[in-house]
């Protein structure tokens, strides 16, 4: 798989965000630093315990976060972040899911190049070095089934930690790159990973041989599929062919186009964050997470 194919998103996101305000972009942070949590606090378990934690893989060893309820066992969930990586965003997101009733794992997906965080704190798609040092992280994830072996070792992790029930599936979720991570980990584990979501993915659909929607054939999943509106605008044929996959493949799956959404609306700390909207997604992830898990 070519990363270019991925990065396409990330890269629009990004340049159309430095046409937002700072003053815009500010207010979104504060507002999700101050909601989020709040939800969190008044959710079903509201005892989190939070770990950062290490993973040996095959390639080295992952540092990641991991998220559970004090008391009783759940079923697991793994997040693949987007192209800015393991963050207080995303950290964020798996306490709040965590609070629904699940064990929530969330590796820094390069830790091949450096722990997290990673890129660096001042990342910025307008720097060419910048972008060129992501690339090269980007490309060791993605190449010589390195995104197959990480999944197992997390899987692996996750089965034995004491926390998780392992008589329920498992749920994965991924943001920009991480949707097509997120396929492809059901793909790999098709009997354990039972419900799927991929918020503003980026190369869900490509030409290589192993595109993601070509992989939709080998998982057993119950999927969402949350497409930005420009996203959409720039590739309309994607949704198509995603539902074809699905149809072909007899999964159940909903693919929702969100209008005025820009890709990145989902996560806090984007230029591109709506809140309002982004409820919305969560909401559809936990809906299915509930049925599914």
């Amino acid at each position: 798989m070519k990363e270019n194919k991925i990065l396409d998103g990330c890269m629009s996101c990004s340049s159309r965000g430095i046409r937002i305000t700072r003053r815009l972009f500010n207010f979104s942070s504060v507002l999700a630093s101050l909601l989020l949590p709040a939800r969190v606090l008044s959710s079903k378990y509201p005892d989190i315990t939070e770990r950062a934690i290490s993973i040996k893989t095959e390639d080295g060893v992952c540092d990641a976060v991991l998220f559970y309820p004090k008391e009783g066992k759940f079923p697991a969930a793994l997040i693949w972040t987007d192209i800015r990586g393991l963050r207080q965003s995303f950290k964020l997101m798996g306490k709040r899911l965590a609070s629904q009733g699940y064990v929530v794992l969330i590796p820094n997906p390069f830790y091949r190049s450096s722990p997290s965080p990673a890129p660096r704190e001042d990342f910025n798609y307008s720097n060419p070095e910048h972008r060129k040092e992501v690339f090269a992280m980007m490309k060791l994830l993605v190449e010589k089934d390195a995104a197959e072996r990480d999944t197992s070792s997390f899987v692996k992790f996750l089965k034995g930690h004491s926390s998780v029930d392992n008589s329920r599936g498992m749920g994965v979720s991924g943001y920009c790159m991480g949707g097509p991570l997120a396929f492809r980990s059901a793909s790999y584990y098709p009997d354990l990973i039972s419900a799927v979501a991929s918020f503003h993915g980026g190369g869900l659909v490509t030409e290589d041989e192993n595109s993601p929607h070509l992989l939709i054939k080998n998982s057993k999943s119950q999927f969402y599929i949350a497409i930005a509106s420009d996203d959409d605008k720039r590739n309309p044929t994607v949704k198509n062919d995603l539902r074809k996959s699905f149809d072909e493949a007899n999964l159940e799956a909903e693919i929702e186009v969100y209008d005025t959404m820009k890709h990145g609306w989902c996560v806090s700390d984007s230029s591109m964050f709506d809140y309002s909207q982004a409820e919305v997604a969560w909401g559809n992830l936990i809906n299915m997470y509930s049925k599914v898990l």
